[in-house]
């Protein structure tokens, strides 16, 4: 009996050591990617509040602010499109876009490798589009859309001045109004850019209206624009998180 016994012992602690041998260098790679985000973070600050300076000395802030923001960034990284902000998350971030929707899955915005990846645009979009998708990782230190997962909540939902969504680009100034909110197994109908005709968009936001998990009381028609914001919500990325608001006010740069 004590040798059976110590096989078991014997087993479970080698089984043991196994697992933090596999696990040490997992969580070594969670901290190092995201010390390397929150570096870049502060850079983006830093280029942020300068840029905000500049522009409060020069006529017409509002616009000149937005539009040193947006250049500056580009000056960091040429791939920026856009500044997107959730309010009462920690979504608050340059937007950039590239060949593809694979290389910003595992690059920061200074293009390096990183785990955290960074907020990107859809690569087929364009300014111009009916739906525009973002996209980022859902991080375990409630960076990119690590925390999209708050709208989702009772006390998220409870607050009416949640439910906008600033977007930022260099021509332009918009707020948006969420309209849905939901999980859903991976699929791509949600992320349509390309519609046929009108009735076929009323069509498609008819549909994403009725997948809210929360009735934001919130009328849509064909007219409309929307903007998609797209994360995993499980591990095992086969469930998706999606938030969607529609374009309500534009102020526009000459």
């Amino acid at each position: 009996m004590r040798t059976v016994k110590k096989i078991f012992y014997f087993f479970m602690t080698t089984l043991s050591i196994y697992v933090i041998a596999l696990t040490i260098p997992i969580i070594l790679n969670l901290i190092s990617d995201s010390n390397k985000t929150t570096e870049d973070l502060e850079r983006i600050r830093t280029v942020i509040n300068h840029s905000a300076d500049s522009a409060n000395k020069e006529t017409n802030a509002d616009f000149k602010s937005n539009e040193k923001k947006i250049f500056a960034l580009k000056n960091l990284n040429p791939d920026t499109v856009a500044y997107l902000k959730v309010r009462n998350t920690n979504i608050d971030y340059p937007v950039v876009q590239t060949e593809d929707n694979d290389f910003y899955l595992y690059n920061s915005f200074q293009k390096k490798e990183n785990g955290n990846g960074w907020t990107f645009m859809d690569y087929r979009n364009s300014p111009a589009d009916k739906n525009i998708v973002i996209y980022g990782h859902s991080c375990l230190d409630k960076t990119m859309f690590g925390t999209l997962k708050k709208t989702l909540e009772k006390k998220w939902l409870s607050d009416t001045s949640n439910y906008f969504v600033e977007f930022e680009t260099e021509n332009s100034d918009t707020l948006w109004e969420v309209f849905s909110v939901y999980t859903i197994p991976v699929e791509t109908y949600y992320i349509k850019i390309n519609f046929e005709d009108p009735q076929e968009f009323k069509n498609w936001i008819d549909e994403m209206k009725k997948r809210s998990v929360h009735n934001f009381n919130v009328d849509l028609d064909e007219k409309d624009r929307v903007l998609t914001l797209s994360t995993c919500y499980t591990s095992d990325a086969k469930i998706r998180l999606v938030l969607q608001a529609k374009q309500i006010t534009i102020n526009e740069q000459n």
